[in-house]
C-alpha cells in the first residue's frame, strides 16, 4: 500500500506550512519509535501506537496492545476508515483525506494538542545542570584535575626518587606507582616485581640494555657479532623484542616479524648461502637435510646438507629395507610368523620429541640372531667387536676340541673320538686339538662375515694380516635426525599415521631418506598470513634463535663487568627499618 501523508504546522501569525511526504509498505505503522513507517517525536505517544493496514484494497485502523485511538471522538480499537475521518494519537490528529477503494490513501498530520507551560515549570523546579548545585564547571575540573595530578603524577614520580615514599606503600594493597603498570610480569621477574627502577633507572627513559644486563651478564649474545655484521642484531635495544607487562608468556616474542623482518631480505643485507624466508605457507624456501657421507679412504664420515626436492641418498653403511620388513604378509622369524609395523622399531624417547635410538639389542637380536652353531642355537657371538667374535669362536671350538666326540669328518681323531672319563691326551693330540679349534673358529667365521650373518646388513671386506685372514666391517652412522636446524615433535602428530609422511613401505633400500618434502608439512600447517583451515605456525615453532655461545650479552661495551653484583640484588639485600 501507499500513503500520501502531509505534515501541517500552523504559524503564530497564521497561515499554515505542509511538508508532504510518501509512505509505503504492506501496512503503515504508527508511534514513536523510529522504525515505525508514520513517525510521532512527542512522548505522548507510544512506541507503537497504531497500525493501518490495507484489506483487499480498503483501509483499516488498529490499536496496538495497551493504546487508545479517538475516531470522531470515539475510543475505538478497530474500524474502517473512509474520507473525512479524523483520528487523535496522542497529542496528534490524523485526518483521512481520501480512503476511496483501490486507490493510495491520503492523510494529513498535525500537532493540536501543544504541551503547554508545564514542561518549562518542571525543568525550573528540577536540578539539572552543574551549576544549580553551586559549583560551577570550572571549579569541579580543577579539583578532579588536583586529584588526578596527585595520584598518578606526583605520587608515582615521588615513589621513583625517593625510597620512603616507595616503602610507605610496601605493605598496602596498592603500590604508589600502580597506575603506571601497563600489565603483569613475566614469571621470571615477579621477585622484584614491585622495584620499578630495577629496569627503570633512569625517569622518564626507556628502559636501556645495561638494565638487562646487570643481572644476565651470563646470558650469550643473540648472533655472533664477528659474523653477522648487522646493525638490526647487533645494536638493537633488549626491550624491542623483550617486552615486559605483557603476562606470563609476553617476553619472548613468538610473532612471525621476530625472524621475518631480517630473514625475508637477508640476500640484501650480507652475503650468506641462505635464503629468504618470511611465511612458512607463501614463502619457505625447501628443506635441506644433513647428510651423513662415508669416506672409505679416510674411514670416517663427512656431512652435507642436500635439498630433500634432490631426492639425496644416505650412505650410513647399514643394509635395511624397509618395504621387506613392513610385508603386510609377515616375515619368518625363530618365533614364526611376524607382522611387523613401524612401532616395533621407532619407539618415541621421554617427552616425546624425537625416536629413542635403534640396537642390534633391542630391535634386531630377536630374529637376527648371531648363532654360529646350528646345533647349539642358544650360543651366540656378541655384536660389534671382530676381535671378541674371534676369541667365542676360537674359545668355543678349543673346548669342544679337548671334550672330543665332535661330530666333523676333517676334524683330528682326538676331537672327533669321545673319551672316556679320565682318559688323558697327548700332548700331541692336544696341539692337533687346539690347530684345529683355531682353523675351525676362523672357517666359521668367514661364513659369519661373508656368508650367513653379518653381511647381511653390513659391508664386510676380507684383507690379510699376515698369515691369518682379517675381515673390516664398515662402520655405521644412522642419522637420529635429518634436520638439525629445526625441531620436530613427534609427540604433537601422533594422531596420525607414520604412513602419512613416511613411505617406508615402498623404500627397497636403506639410503632412502624418508623425510617428506615441505609440501607434506603444508597440507596442515601454514604461516600466519591468511590461514584458513590449518594450523598457524611461526618460526620459533621449528626454530631456535641463532645464539653465539663465544659472546656473552655482558662482555659488550658499555656493560657492567660479569663479577658486579646486579643493582636489584643490592637493593634486596637493604636492610628493612
Amino acid at each position: 500500500m501507499q500513503c500520501n501523508v502531509s505534515f501541517l504546522t500552523r504559524k503564530s501569525r497564521g497561515g499554515v506550512t505542509h511538508k508532504d511526504d510518501v509512505i509505503s509498505g504492506s501496512s503503515i505503522r504508527i508511534g514513536r519509535s523510529t522504525d515505525n513507517e508514520l513517525y510521532l517525536s512527542d512522548f505522548r505517544t507510544s512506541l507503537h501506537h497504531a497500525t493501518i493496514h490495507d484489506r483487499q484494497g480498503r483501509y483499516y485502523i488498529e490499536a496496538e496492545s495497551g493504546s487508545d485511538i479517538r475516531v470522531n471522538n470515539n475510543i475505538i480499537q478497530s474500524t474502517r476508515l473512509n474520507g473525512g475521518d479524523i483520528i487523535a494519537v496522542g497529542p496528534y490528529d490524523i485526518k483521512i483525506v481520501s480512503a476511496d477503494e483501490g486507490k493510495d490513501l491520503d492523510i494529513t498530520v498535525e500537532l493540536v494538542r501543544q504541551l503547554g507551560d508545564d514542561l518549562e515549570k518542571l525543568k525550573q523546579r528540577s536540578v539539572t545542570t552543574l551549576a544549580a548545585t553551586g559549583f560551577s564547571r570550572r571549579r569541579w575540573s580543577w579539583v578532579f584535575f588536583t586529584v588526578i595530578a596527585a595520584l598518578f603524577l606526583a605520587l608515582p614520580i615521588a615513589a621513583f626518587f625517593s625510597d620512603d615514599v616507595r616503602d610507605m606503600f610496601k605493605d598496602a594493597p596498592i603500590t604508589a606507582d600502580i597506575a603506571w603498570k601497563t600489565g603483569e610480569f613475566e614469571s621470571a621477574h615477579t621477585f622484584f616485581a614491585n622495584d620499578c627502577k630495577a629496569c627503570h633507572q633512569e625517569a622518564f627513559t626507556t628502559v636501556r640494555d645495561v638494565a638487562c644486563v646487570t643481572c644476565h651478564t651470563e646470558t650469550h649474545t643473540h648472533a655472533d657479532p664477528l659474523f653477522f655484521e648487522l646493525s638490526g642484531l647487533n645494536e638493537t635495544r633488549c626491550a624491542t623484542c623483550h617486552k615486559e607487562h605483557n603476562g606470563r608468556d609476553g617476553l619472548v616474542r613468538r610473532d612471525e616479524g621476530l625472524c621475518g623482518d631480517c630473514h625475508k631480505d637477508l640476500d640484501e643485507k650480507t652475503g650468506t648461502d641462505l635464503k629468504n624466508v618470511q611465511d612458512f605457507g607463501k614463502n619457505h624456501p625447501d628443506f635441506s637435510a644433513t647428510m651423513f657421507r662415508y669416506d672409505a679412504a679416510a674411514k670416517k664420515f663427512t656431512s652435507e646438507r642436500d635439498a630433500l626436492k634432490d631426492k639425496p641418498v644416505e650412505t650410513s653403511n647399514l643394509k635395511f629395507p624397509h618395504d621387506t620388513h613392513l610385508d603386510p604378509e609377515g616375515l619368518d622369524s625363530p618365533n614364526g610368523n611376524q607382522v611387523m609395523v613401524c612401532a616395533d622399531c621407532h619407539q618415541p624417547e621421554p617427552g616425546g620429541i624425537g625416536m629413542k635410538p635403534i640396537n642390534m639389542k633391542d630391535h634386531c637380536a630377536q630374529c637376527h640372531r648371531l648363532e654360529f652353531e646350528e646345533d647349539v642355537p642358544q650360543r651366540v657371538v656378541p655384536h660389534g667387536n671382530l676381535e671378541h667374535i674371534l676369541y667365542t669362536l676360537t674359545e668355543y671350538y678349543g673346548n669342544v676340541a679337548l671334550k672330543g666326540g665332535y661330530d666333523d669328518i676333517d676334524a683330528p681323531a682326538v676331537v672327533r673320538n669321545r673319551r672316556r672319563p679320565g682318559q688323558r691326551v697327548t700332548p700331541r693330540e692336544r696341539k692337533d686339538a687346539f690347530l684345529w679349534a683355531k682353523q675351525k673358529a676362523m672357517s666359521v667365521g668367514e661364513d659369519l662375515f661373508e656368508d650367513r650373518v653379518c653381511a647381511t646388513c653390513h659391508d664386510v671386506t676380507k684383507v690379510k694380516d699376515g698369515d691369518s685372514p682379517k675381515w673390516e666391517i664398515a662402520p655405521v652412522r644412522i642419522a637420529d635426525t635429518w634436520l638439525p636446524k629445526s625441531r620436530f615433535v613427534h609427540n604433537k602428530h601422533k594422531t596420525m599415521e607414520c604412513t602419512d609422511c613416511h613411505d617406508a613401505s615402498k623404500s627397497e633400500d636403506s639410503g632412502d631418506v624418508l623425510i617428506p618434502a615441505i609440501d607434506n608439512c603444508q597440507q596442515c600447517h601454514a604461516g600466519t598470513s591468511e590461514v584458513h583451515n590449518k594450523v598457524e605456525s611461526t618460526c620459533v615453532d621449528c626454530h631456535g634463535f641463532h645464539i653465539a655461545d663465544d659472546f656473552l650479552l655482558g662482555d659488550r661495551k658499555g656493560m657492567p663487568a660479569r663479577n658486579e653484583r646486579s643493582a636489584t640484588a643490592a637493593r634486596m639485600e637493604k636492610p628493612s627499618k
